[in-house]
């Protein structure tokens, strides 16, 4: 059965596409719903909904807004084909337009002119709300928590605990990955493809996320002088209504 609700990565934030011939009633019962079963997954999420030709005043989308708060969601923006949706939006200073990437905050000021096989590295743990973008690589010496953002053109890797949001070859390069000593994020995405972790049931240890056909899996990191041993590969949670 085909999910009403279409989500797709776009950089940071999450495009949401409400469903068409429904009820503005059924189709905010059924964002909801969906929000509430998806685990961490959209906690905290900016969210750019598409509204479609859905006519609302802003008292309705004032209650959608306290709503997705409430589940620690935000809503960033409106996207709508009717000119009293788009006003509405306006009056309660939302966007209505797809949001720039380069108005995505950084923790530091990076030269985005770097050339695309350069790299940054941070001595620092990220903490909730705190993003790092840039046009290369990122190393990460220290934890990325909950609530953090990890954007990189190229391929990203954590000395340290990943829980947080990362997304590498965000240009779309379907060879970046994704280290770290503990691999465990909220979200995790290479190119456009989007996952979340699986269920652990052993101690964290390094591993690396790479896409392996149409899928992003996790491999066992080992040393290069190390005997040679098969490398077990874990596959991740696939979100395929994400991947367009």
């Amino acid at each position: 059965m085909t999910d009403p609700i279409e989500i797709k990565g776009i950089g940071t934030d999450l495009l949401v596409s409400m469903p068409e011939n429904e009820t503005w009633e059924t189709a905010n019962q059924l964002l909801i719903d969906k929000i509430r079963t998806s685990g961490a997954f959209f906690k905290g999420a900016n969210v750019v909904l598409q509204l479609r030709a859905y006519p609302l005043q802003s008292a309705e989308l004032g209650k959608l807004r306290d709503q997705l708060s409430e589940l620690g969601v935000r809503l960033k923006s409106i996207l709508s084909d009717n000119p009293q949706t788009r006003t509405a939006a306006q009056a309660l200073a939302l966007g209505i337009d797809l949001p720039s990437r380069s108005s995505t905050p950084l923790v530091e000021s990076f030269d985005i002119n770097l050339q695309s096989e350069s790299a940054i590295f941070l001595r620092q743990t990220l903490r909730s709300g705190h993003t790092v973008q840039h046009d290369g690589h990122i190393i990460i010496f220290g934890d990325v928590n909950p609530g953090a953002e990890v954007i990189a053109n190229g391929n990203v890797i954590v000395w340290g605990r990943l829980l947080g949001m990362v997304h590498a070859g965000a240009n779309g390069d379907v060879s970046a990955l994704v280290s770290a000593l503990d691999l465990s994020p909220t979200q995790l995405r290479i190119a456009d493809r989007i996952a979340t972790t699986p269920h652990r049931t052993l101690s964290p240890e390094p591993e690396t996320a790479l896409i392996k056909g149409a899928e992003i899996v996790a491999e066992r990191w080992h040393p290069a002088n190390a005997p040679a041993k098969p490398v077990k590969s874990s596959k991740w949670k696939f979100l395929p209504f994400l991947n367009r």
